[in-house]
């Protein structure tokens, strides 16, 4: 989930984890928002959004897009917000999975799943998963195989549920202007679910993303 391996002082091992495999992205709710498995790239996104919604664009299309670094990373590490109307790179909509404790103190893995899309949410919200067959990761892993198959299907759309949270910074613009004691903008903002601003901490498989009208 975006994590830079580093010389460990405390002993633990470091493990590398390539995402390059997951590198499909589909659109959902007409075009109006992306959902991007962990190895999407920022121009990769672009140039999907370009092809297939000319009238709109993603959230990176400046900066480091040229190097073509992963949605993902974006989320774990954040991003700038250059532009008042898209904000930094921020979603409350993801997969991804963290390490946590049962009750016995033991460590376990959980899915944490607010992708919030119709068909995607058998289980949402933080659970232990037990499901092999009909869990959410079996179910976006067979949606994006019937998509790479060339399958014919009908887009997706948001639940109201998790479908309802923001894909983007939506109050940036606002909280920007805002004259108070606070600092309005600042690159380790951790608001918002697990994911942003993870630096490693949790494993992100898969996000949801606002498209943007382009500027007339």
């Amino acid at each position: 989930g975006g994590s830079v391996p580093r010389r460990q002082a405390d002993g633990r091992p470091t493990v590398v984890v390539s995402m390059k495999e997951l590198d499909t992205v589909f659109p959902i709710d007409n075009g109006q928002r992306v959902v991007c498995l962990a190895g999407v790239g920022l121009a990769s996104l672009h140039r999907f959004v370009q092809e297939h919604f000319p009238e709109r664009e993603s959230h990176s299309i400046l900066g480091s897009t040229f190097l073509n670094p992963t949605t993902a990373a974006g989320v774990a590490f954040g991003s700038g917000g250059t532009q008042m109307r898209k904000g930094p790179a921020f979603t409350e909509r993801a997969l991804y999975l963290k390490v946590d404790h049962d009750k016995f103190g033991k460590r376990i893995v959980k899915v944490v799943n607010t992708l919030g899309i119709k068909g995607l949410d058998n289980e949402e919200g933080e659970f232990e998963s037990h499901s092999r067959f009909d869990g959410v990761i079996r179910q976006l892993d067979n949606y994006v195989t019937t998509i790479h198959a060339g399958v014919k299907t009908a887009m997706k759309k948001s639940n109201d549920t998790f479908g309802t949270k923001p894909a983007s910074a939506t109050d940036y613009k606002a909280r920007l202007c805002q004259n108070g004691t606070g600092v309005n903008r600042f690159n380790a903002d951790t608001r918002g679910c697990d994911c942003n601003r993870s630096e490693g901490k949790v494993l992100i498989l898969a996000s949801v993303h606002d498209t943007f009208p382009k500027p007339t």
